[in-house]
């Protein structure tokens, strides 16, 4: 006679609650392993439940090639989704990049032609670097580094010289290209 709703839920919890005493000693990933072992068997013997178990016994290989050294496909990052990390050169690139326009752009230049000289200078497009000076901007950064960089540069900006911002963000410009582009 099959159990209903609540039956299988108080011998799902039995279940893991013995697996949880018994594979106490375990720690890591083999105790999770022991205890997804046991979920498996359990949801296997559910109707229906075969694809479920399936699926918890591919995660429990996933998990067991982990703890040998491998890395399985089921855990590696999907990058479509995810933006990788940027490197330090590449985040001060950007910080540079961005510095330059914003120099260029409170020296009187519109935000398009200070952010094509910049792209032309650096061999990216204006786009780009709008692109670039909005994350800072936003504060949108992923690299802590670099956005404090920016928040300095742009305290800089606010007490420099006016006369003086054109030159300073064509030097922005020069130490930009003394970084190897990634």
């Amino acid at each position: 006679m099959p159990l209903k709703g609540d039956e299988h839920f108080l011998q799902a919890t039995e279940s893991l609650t013995l697996a949880l005493l018994e594979f106490r000693q375990l720690s890591g990933r083999m105790a999770h392993m022991a205890l997804l072992t046991r979920l498996a068997e359990f949801v296997g013997t559910l109707r229906g439940g075969d694809l479920a178990a399936q699926k918890l016994n591919e995660l429990i290989v996933a998990l067991r090639d982990c703890e040998n050294g491998a890395l399985p496909a089921l855990f590696e990052p999907n990058r479509k989704h995810a933006r990788p990390e940027h490197e330090l050169a590449e985040w001060k690139l950007r910080a540079y990049a961005a510095g330059a326009m914003e120099f260029l752009y409170r020296d009187g230049k519109s935000i398009s032609d200070a952010a094509r000289e910049v792209g032309d200078n650096l061999g990216f497009s204006a786009e780009t670097i709008t692109n670039w000076r909005r994350e800072f901007t936003c504060g949108r950064v992923k690299n802590r580094l670099a956005q404090e960089f920016w928040t300095k540069l742009v305290e800089r900006i606010k007490a420099a010289d006016k006369a003086n911002l054109s030159k300073m963000g064509r030097e922005m410009i020069r130490l930009a290209k003394e970084i190897d582009k990634p």
